[in-house]
């Protein structure tokens, strides 16, 4: 399908080959260069988190840190993938008061960025809510690039492989004979959660599928980041403040997943995914029900988000006032929208 965009692209789902991250940046502000090299480490984890500064990041103790978060009580298990060659941390978090909600499965975003900045998910639902850290950061284990792959591909794998391991646990019951679970992804989770769903050797499908904060052509959304940057006179600091999180003080569980030494290494941020786009042909077969979560200042434009339009069954909803982490900045208003379209999907 053609789609005029802009800025030379006319086929949203194939545009140009991207430069790297840091090379497109460069050729487009050589004059500030400086500042930009600044805050390419944080501009590397658009997808998932916060602009964090480096001196942010030194600042940032981690013992520190997890004092102040508020971490859910969660039962934890050690998953094996990759035919038991790693292991992936999973975690599980059940409400106070008992609930026939279906469990939430979360995906976290990065690529490389933890599932701690998403842990404020299980105080504004009513049911099971199911975390787990992809291979190479947090909880999970590392392994070197040149012992595992890390690609959008391999984390189909795994996602595939974490999904058959909650069912024979009986973290992810059975219902009408078939699997009952909700699927969520933010931000690169999102990505990561809708090609599993249409890998050739997917998962038994879940009930519906939540989508937070996702591109639908990365390409795209580069362009758009160049575009707000330059509008905010190309400073990091304001462009964080204004498109990633906009909530002052930053709030403890994002600091939590930025941590140091918590984030992946080996696979992370917008740059090691800047080629992925939508397949146009896996939008129209489409059919488990979708909430789009977007937020009116998030650096996720709607323009970058434009390929998901063709998804039959959808539900878009634009939260006002906020930015890239919309759940940490207004939850309780995410929260309801979240909870209400999954009761929706039990009934």
């Amino acid at each position: 399908m053609s789609v005029g965009l802009g800025h030379g692209y006319q086929y949203w789902h194939h545009p140009p080959k991207p430069q790297p991250l840091k090379a497109f940046l460069q050729q487009r502000f050589v004059s500030c260069l400086p500042d930009l090299v600044h805050c390419l480490d944080p501009m590397r984890s658009l997808l998932a988190g916060p602009g964090l500064t480096r001196s942010d990041l030194a600042r940032t103790d981690k013992t520190a840190v997890e004092k102040t978060v508020m971490t859910p009580e969660l039962m934890s298990l050690m998953l094996p993938v990759r035919g038991g060659a790693c292991r992936l941390w999973a975690g599980r978090h059940l409400p106070a008061a008992s609930t026939d909600g279906w469990p939430l499965l979360v995906c976290h975003g990065g690529p490389g960025v933890p599932s701690d900045y998403l842990f404020p998910l299980v105080e504004l639902l009513q049911r099971p809510v199911i975390f787990f850290d992809q291979l190479g950061c947090g909880r999970s284990d590392r392994p070197e690039p040149a012992d595992q792959e890390y690609s959008i591909a391999a984390s189909v794998r795994d996602l595939v492989s974490v999904i058959d391991a909650l069912v024979a646990q009986a973290w992810i019951p059975i219902r009408d004979g078939r699997p009952a679970y909700h699927l969520y992804g933010q931000s690169f989770g999102g990505i990561l959660a809708f090609e599993t769903l249409n890998a050739a050797s997917g998962p038994p499908p879940p009930r519906s599928l939540s989508l937070s904060n996702v591109p639908s052509s990365v390409p795209v959304l580069l362009e758009d980041v160049v575009a707000l940057l330059a509008d905010l006179g190309d400073d990091g600091s304001r462009f964080d403040a204004t498109h990633v999180c906009r909530a002052n003080p930053r709030p403890a569980a994002l600091l939590a997943a930025y941590a140091p030494g918590h984030p992946g290494s080996h696979w992370r941020g917008v740059d090691v995914i800047a080629e992925w786009c939508v397949p146009e042909a896996s939008l129209a077969s489409f059919t488990t029900p979708v909430l789009r979560l977007a937020a009116e200042y998030d650096f996720v434009t709607s323009r970058s988000m434009q390929g998901w339009q063709q998804l039959a069954n959808q539900r878009l909803v634009v939260l006002p006032g906020v930015a890239h982490h919309a759940l940490l900045e207004r939850p309780k208003a995410y929260g309801a929208h979240l909870e209400a379209f999954l009761q929706t999907h039990e009934d």
